[in-house]
């Protein structure tokens, strides 16, 4: 998550995870390579361990491919969110002066705390939340930090 732009008339942003993408790209590089070793050896169950290696490494992969970048353009007067992964993209546009403020929501589960960073818009009279960071995870230091940028260029005290 980092602020890529940021000017009286733009600001750019964008969200990627890369943590436990590269985690899982590790262990199933370590896995498959077990595996294959085993193979090598003459032990049938290399197969499962190859394939479970393979398995996280497309998981892996999938995970570092998702990303979100955020476009406010105030002399256009629009707010671009742009969802990207492996698997296709897709954009979701408003006037800028629709986006409220931008949101860290908490909670609770199993003992940890999640945060999800959500840019809240109105339409016709009702807020809506639109996710940035694709759901609930850790690092809400780093989800506070992009939240408290963009309500500073958007010009919104914060709040709660």
């Amino acid at each position: 998550m980092r602020v890529t732009v940021t000017t009286p008339d733009r600001f750019e942003a964008k969200v990627q995870s890369w943590l436990s993408g590269m985690i899982l790209l590790v262990l199933g590089v370590l896995c498959a390579a077990l595996g294959l070793a085993a193979l090598g050896a003459g032990e049938a169950q290399g197969a499962i361990f190859s394939a479970i290696g393979l398995g996280l490494l497309a998981l892996g992969a999938w995970l570092l491919s998702l990303r979100t970048h955020v476009v406010f353009d105030r002399p256009a007067n629009r707010a671009t969110l742009r969802f990207a992964s492996l698997f296709g993209a897709r954009e979701a546009a408003f006037p800028l002066d629709s986006v409220q403020r931008a949101r860290v929501l908490r909670q609770r589960l199993s003992g940890r705390r999640q945060y999800n960073l959500v840019l809240v818009v109105t339409r016709d009279g009702t807020a809506e939340a639109h996710s940035l960071s694709r759901g609930y995870g850790s690092g809400g230091w780093r989800k506070g930090r992009l939240s408290r940028a963009i309500n500073a260029w958007l010009g919104v005290a914060e709040g709660d």
